[in-house]
């Protein structure tokens, strides 16, 4: 996927077209230290127990519940966290942010090549969920429902909240954890499987039974992003199924 090689002063991402793993020259290396690895992973997951027991104790307090754009406003800055955090761990290492997210659009043909696969992913994650849901009889729990928006500006909110957490949640997961986890066990599977579970258990707050069903999306993108080599579709395809997927199955993934 995206491997890390020795430049003029400092390290360089790299595409790389070897099998995963690669050769000894192209061995995926670490974007960021591991101390700041290991601190973000602390993060993801001491912010996600936290919303877990914050949730549980507003469950049954219903007046002491969160507006819906206080909700929304604390997501956007645990986002804007997140993605400052990871950009000031690969800047130690000379990595930019378009490293991480690999190439641009140079036609309209790629955006809506790009659009089509975001559209692809959408239907299959939709049958994918609804089947998990079924199976784990898993409702949406107080706090999931509290994202849902009602008022036109709550739903130009929730939009907001969507785009920045497709851009900032598969760059700081697909892009930096994923890439990071790769450097670590020198497989893209175990990378794959790494980043998902963190993913999934970031999202505490949505209950012990949603947490499997977000580790499956994990994974999902975490494939995406190893066949697509970029996260231009991951980007889109987050962003899309959070918009669209509140707004015509009232819940988010």
């Amino acid at each position: 996927m995206w491997h890390v090689r020795s430049g003029r002063p400092g390290i360089v991402v790299a595409a790389s077209n070897q099998p995963v793993g690669g050769s000894e020259e192209s061995k995926p290396q670490l974007v960021a230290p591991l101390w700041h690895t290991t601190l973000f992973v602390m993060f993801v997951l001491g912010i996600s127990l936290f919303y877990a027991l914050q949730s549980h104790r507003v469950g049954s307090s219903p007046s002491q519940r969160p507006s819906t754009f206080a909700v929304y406003t604390s997501a956007l800055m645990f986002q804007t966290v997140s993605f400052l955090y990871v950009w000031f761990g690969i800047r130690r290492r000379h990595v930019r942010v378009m490293d991480l997210i690999r190439g641009r659009w140079d036609s309209p043909a790629q955006v809506g090549r790009d659009i089509a696969i975001a559209a692809g992913i959408w239907v299959v994650w939709v049958g994918l969920e609804l089947l998990l849901r079924i199976l784990l009889h898993a409702p949406n729990p107080q706090s999931v429902q509290q994202l849902f928006p009602h008022t036109s500006a709550e739903k130009f909110g929730w939009l907001a909240v969507s785009t920045v957490a497709g851009f900032c949640e598969e760059l700081t997961f697909r892009g930096y954890l994923q890439q990071q986890f790769l450097a670590i066990t020198g497989r893209m599977a175990p990378a794959i499987l790494l980043q998902a579970a963190v993913f999934g258990f970031g999202h505490g707050y949505q209950g012990i039974r949603l947490i499997s069903t977000i580790c499956m999306y994990g994974v999902m993108f975490g494939l995406l992003a190893w066949w697509r080599r970029d996260l231009r579709s991951c980007m889109l395809a987050h962003a899309w199924t959070d918009a669209i997927n509140i707004f015509v199955w009232g819940q988010r993934l």
